[in-house]
């Protein structure tokens, strides 16, 4: 009965315990459905709010073909009679667009060369029809002078001459000079006047590049006009572009004056001297000008303190007219006919005082400008000229080099690389005037410069150069041998040469000397002065030593008096013995007859070099008993 009871409670809790268990279930259900439709109506809500945003459109696909037939418009300047050119023409064309604008990304390397080679080749064949076109070239030059400089057509014809001779550089030598030769003809450089004489720039640059093109062809040509042109208009209108035009024209401008003033270009020396002697009379007064003109009152850079400025009316503002990169360029240009011209630039900065005026550009705050000041300076110490240099010195010109080069301190700057370069130039180069000079003048300048070895160097020059006197040995290896003589008393004067190292270092430094200052001693004149039969020893040669010239030749032993020896019987040893004594024996031969024979000549008052007189004559005179004397006993036949 109790484990009934007991059984009965267990199960009426198990069915409590159940019943709470499916409660807890149900409303965990309940709490997991009303999650789900809150994140359910917050994904709805989320999908809803971009669905409302209009999405913002493709771009429209390029209309290509469209774009051929209706933009594209192809205008012909002068008309061109031969349909398959005009085919050839819209064909390159068409290329061209399709290499760059279509297909840019798309093609390979070998198929990008392809068609650039099949639009070269394209306009070959273009410009060589135009060329044979007798009546094309004339029609072009006539419109050119009838058209007015304001109309739009104007341009178009002066584009059309630019991309013709720019077309006009991929063919070969004697086509290219044919076509510029024919274009010369027509009158192409006075239409190019006309071209650089207008206000806009357009035209200028293009006036220029057909006149580089031209210059690359053949300068001769070119040069040729500028020389014999009356008024000299063109070269006027050059010079004053590069003067006072923008900066693009400029740059094209000083290319084309480096190719007209490059004097390997000249083949003739009447071209070289007439155009040089033109340039140099009328036209570097206007460079030098624009230079004087471009020096500002300002304080000078690198100061730190303002001045006073000039309240001089005639001076007129104190800012330049001329703009920084025109006073580079003309330094440039100035920098070329240093190194390039000789005499001509020469006396011309002598008499003008160019390098003065350069160098007051310093006064400028650009520093650009003033390494290009710098840079001319090192343009005219490079030449390497006497007359600079004097010039240089006379004129204390290194001062504001040096004054600028303080100023700027310890900078690491393109400054201070170009004067250290300057200076080391002068030191490598050894310019002894420039050296001096330097270290004299500005020592108290460069001491305090410390963290480059480049003023220290040039001291060291300096003092080297002062230490070596004449009368002294040029290096330590001299004095060496200076101490190997042994200086006595005036009694034992005999004594200093009495050892062979004394004698050898006393010819030594002299030795070291004459190669020092050019000079010879005694025996080296005797031996110009005397003649060549002359054998009589130098008085100057001492007792202890033997000329080899006195020397002279005897003969050893033969092979066969050698294997005469090897009899049977004899020993190696006497064999040597009779070898020795042969050799004695003949050498005591030789010293009787010559001296005999000299004693001889002697006592009958016969020249000693007869024998010399009667080798230089005829060999059949020869003495025909010399081949028969007898062998002496000791000779055995072989």
């Amino acid at each position: 009965a109790k484990q009934a009871e007991q059984a009965g409670a267990a199960g009426v809790s198990g069915a409590e315990n159940t019943e709470a268990g499916a409660a807890q279930n149900d409303e965990r259900t309940k709490s997991g459905a009303k999650a789900t439709t809150d994140a359910g109506e917050d994904a709805g809500e989320a999908e809803k709010a971009p669905a409302s945003q209009p999405k913002p459109p493709l771009p429209p696909p390029p209309q290509h073909r469209a774009f051929l037939r209706d933009s594209v418009v192809f205008k012909q300047v002068v008309p061109i009679q031969d349909p398959a050119i005009c085919a050839k023409i819209h064909q390159t064309y068409r290329i061209g667009y399709l290499k760059d604008v279509i297909l840019p990304r798309a093609l390979d390397d070998a198929t990008f060369g392809t068609l650039t080679s099949i639009m070269l080749f394209n306009n070959v064949e273009v410009v060589l029809a135009l060329q044979a076109d007798p009546s094309f070239l004339r029609e072009l030059f006539a419109r050119l002078r009838k058209t007015q400089r304001t109309s739009p057509e104007w341009g178009d014809l002066v584009g059309f001459l630019q991309e013709l001779c720019s077309l006009a550089k991929h063919l070969q030598v004697q086509q290219r000079g044919a076509l510029f030769a024919s274009l010369v003809q027509h009158g192409l450089f006075h239409v190019l006047t006309d071209v650089l004489d207008t206000d806009e720039e357009a035209s200028q640059l293009k006036g220029a590049d057909v006149l580089m093109s031209t210059l690359h062809n053949d300068p001769s040509a070119l040069r040729a006009f500028l020389v014999k042109q009356d008024d000299h208009a063109l070269f006027t209108r050059i010079v004053q572009l590069f003067v006072e035009s923008e900066e693009g024209v400029q740059a094209q401008l000083f290319e084309l004056l480096k190719l007209m003033l490059d004097p390997e270009t000249m083949d003739q020396p009447v071209e070289k001297s007439g155009f040089l002697e033109l340039f140099y009379d009328k036209y570097v007064d206007r460079l030098i000008g624009s230079i004087s003109a471009g020096v500002r009152d300002e304080p000078p850079p690198f100061s730190g303190t303002p001045e006073k400025t000039s309240t001089d009316p005639s001076r007129g503002n104190t800012g330049s007219p001329v703009p920084a990169w025109t006073l580079v360029k003309t330094i440039e240009l100035l920098c070329f006919c240093a190194q390039h011209h000789s005499f001509r630039i020469k006396y011309y900065v002598l008499r003008n005082n160019v390098v003065e005026k350069v160098l007051n550009l310093m006064q400028r705050r650009e520093k650009y400008l003033v390494v290009a000041s710098v840079r001319f300076l090192r343009a005219c110490v490079g030449l390497k000229d006497e007359f600079y240099n004097r010039y240089i010195i006379k004129n204390n010109l290194f001062a504001p080099v040096m004054k600028v080069f303080m100023a700027n301190g310890d900078t690491y700057n393109l400054l201070n690389s170009t004067v250290l370069e300057l200076m080391d130039f002068i030191r490598r180069e050894n310019i002894k005037a420039l050296v001096a000079h330097v270290v004299e003048k500005y020592e108290h300048m460069f001491a305090s410069v410390t963290y480059v070895d480049t003023f220290k160097l040039l001291k060291t020059r300096y003092e080297q150069r002062n230490q070596q006197d004449p009368g002294t040995a040029p290096s330590g290896e001299g004095r060496e041998l200076v101490g190997l003589i042994s200086h006595t008393n005036s009694g034992d004067a005999g004594s200093i040469f009495a050892s062979r190292e004394a004698v050898a270092a006393q010819q030594a430094i002299e030795s070291a000397r004459r190669r020092r200052d050019g000079s010879m001693d005694s025996r080296e004149e005797d031996y110009f002065n005397e003649g060549d039969d002359d054998d009589t020893p130098p008085p100057d040669v001492l007792p202890a030593q033997v000329a080899l010239s006195d020397a002279r030749f005897i003969p050893m032993v033969s092979e066969a008096e050698l294997r005469s020896t090897e009899e049977p019987g004899v020993s190696a040893d006497q064999g040597e013995d009779v070898a020795r004594a042969a050799n004695g024996k003949r050498a005591l031969d030789a010293g009787d007859t010559e001296g005999g024979g000299k004693k001889q000549r002697v006592e009958s008052g016969e020249p000693e070099n007869e024998g010399d007189e009667e080798k230089e004559g005829d060999p059949g005179d020869a003495e025909p008993d010399a081949e028969k004397q007898p062998p002496e006993e000791d000779e055995k036949p072989e």
